[in-house]
């Protein structure tokens, strides 16, 4: 432990407390995060503090990712509204409007219009916001526009070179464009950043699949599905990799499991891999 300290404040001043304590983190650690003495650390902003837990909230459901991603958005539209000029709150707006489509919670068509304009907002109100330009680069990777989603991605990871989320949207356009090493060297840097996303997870072990890595593989998603049961792509990944491997014990295991979550029909799933495994069950399946 290099720094604690303990602040007691009226929760209206809470971005001066954020200057504060970077403030005191800096000086504690003797690094140098600004080009000029006496800069500020945290943008001083007059935002409603409801508007700010609002977005905090926002953020808990964007990284927990499905069906929640409806209220992330709730949320982050809560807190625009209270404070229109919040740059950041309208760039994880545009980014769970971007992950509609992969969540089956809108078609691309509906949500990629979207997504644009409140990552256009955010950056009209901030051209330097990180998340909007990762927003964008979504929306490009799914409409294959790879040149565009690049330029947004790397543009955002310059800006927030810690950012795990940044990161791991590159990484899954690298994958999206067939780039499978590049997408797994990203996504594991990206890892190291926030080793408990169940997207991050789910992306790195789906990787390891592809490149045949099968027991790191299996590895991954067990550890993803240990700490989010509910992770469905992860869910998925896990019946394909059983499947794949010729574990259909497993991999019927697997697809109640994914039924179960989905809402749909486990005997169905299951008769699909009866089919696999036994050539006599396919007419059946």
């Amino acid at each position: 432990q290099l720094w604690s300290e303990k602040y007691d404040r009226k929760l209206t001043t809470i971005f001066a407390i954020e200057d504060e304590i970077s403030g005191a983190i800096a000086g504690k650690l003797r690094v140098q995060l600004t080009g000029g003495a006496g800069q500020a650390l945290v943008a001083q902003q007059t935002i409603d503090p409801r508007a700010h837990d609002f977005y905090l909230s926002g953020l808990t459901l964007l990284a927990a990712r499905g069906p929640g991603l409806r209220d992330a958005a709730a949320a982050f539209q809560s807190a625009v509204k209270l404070a229109p000029q919040y740059a950041e709150a309208w760039g994880a707006l545009a980014e769970a409007q971007a992950l509609y489509p992969d969540y089956d919670l809108g078609t691309m068509q509906a949500a990629d219009p979207i997504a644009l304009a409140s990552a256009q907002h955010a950056l009209s109100l901030n051209p330097d916001l990180a998340s909007a330009y990762v927003a964008q680069g979504m929306v490009y990777k799914d409409q294959w526009r790879w040149a565009e989603a690049d330029r947004a991605f790397r543009r955002a990871v310059s800006l927030a070179p810690g950012d795990a989320e940044a990161i791991n949207q590159q990484a899954q356009s690298l994958l999206a464009a067939g780039q499978f090493n590049p997408a797994l060297a990203e996504i594991e840097r990206a890892q190291r950043l926030d080793p408990l996303s169940p997207s991050i997870g789910t992306t790195r072990g789906y990787l390891l699949m592809i490149l045949r890595r099968y027991e790191a593989a299996s590895a991954q998603l067990q550890l993803t599905l240990a700490t989010h049961p509910d992770a469905v792509p992860a869910r998925g990944n896990a019946l394909e990799l059983a499947v794949i491997r010729h574990d259909y014990a497993d991999a019927e295991k697997q697809a109640r499991l994914l039924a179960a979550l989905v809402g749909a029909d486990p005997d169905v799933l299951a008769s699909l891999i009866q089919g696999i495994a036994d050539p006599t069950l396919r007419d059946a399946a």
